[in-house]
């Protein structure tokens, strides 16, 4: 039985790429999605995004197969993820946006089903292509990254009750906060390397002179 009401919640996502506007309402009011599979769209996404990486046709796959790093390739899925829903919630929490931290998940969670379709699809499509016929291959990728983008819009619009012009606003300060996050990211993990490097060379001189 849980894992019926699992699917049926999970599945729930096929709706919404339909009905953005209607199904996100519902995945907030009427509690059509859950928390549960939420976390499962998140979990496929960063599947298929490592297949992708891996498997995709050697004629489209510019990545070293062997330098497989599975802690970088998660994390370059699921931290663009993870860094939407802090900015988009700092953001809209400013703004009197009406979403929870909790709300925002679920809804961007849901959000990624059709992107990870289509990336999904586009593996297989890849064994299909020739070097000629290799622009269906960078279509079917544009479509899915267009596609994240207004699912994406469409569910903090409906999640926070915006206009379409404060909307608008939201999602260019979310994607403006994402960047400046990592910006500091990049800059502290260059200071605790600078400091990691310092603390080193002090130590190897302390040796050289005491040692």
């Amino acid at each position: 039985m849980k894992l019926k009401e699992l699917w049926k919640e999970w599945s729930y996502g096929f709706y919404i790429m339909t009905h953005p506007f209607d199904g996100f309402w519902d995945l907030k009011h009427e509690k059509r999605g859950s928390l549960r599979a939420a976390h499962l769209h998140v979990i496929l996404m960063v599947i298929v995004s490592v297949c992708q990486r891996q498997l995709t046709a050697f004629l489209f796959n510019q990545n070293d197969l062997l330098q497989f790093n599975p802690f970088a390739v998660v994390g370059n899925a699921f931290l663009p993820f993870i860094l939407w829903c802090v900015s988009n919630w700092c953001f809209t929490t400013l703004m009197d946006g009406e979403g929870t931290f909790k709300d925002v998940y679920i809804a961007s969670a849901y959000a990624l089903l059709p992107f990870t379709i289509i990336n999904a699809i586009a593996i297989v499509v890849s064994y299909g292509l020739t070097q000629e016929t290799g622009a269906l291959y960078t279509l079917l990728q544009g479509i899915g990254v267009v596609y994240l983008g207004l699912m994406l819009f469409f569910g903090q619009l409906v999640t926070h009750q915006y206009s379409f012009g404060k909307g608008l606003i939201t999602a260019l300060l979310t994607v403006a906060g994402i960047m400046v996050m990592i910006y500091l990211g990049l800059l502290f993990c260059r200071v605790i390397t600078n400091i990691v490097s310092f603390v080193s060379s002090l130590i190897y001189e302390l040796r050289i002179r005491f040692v």
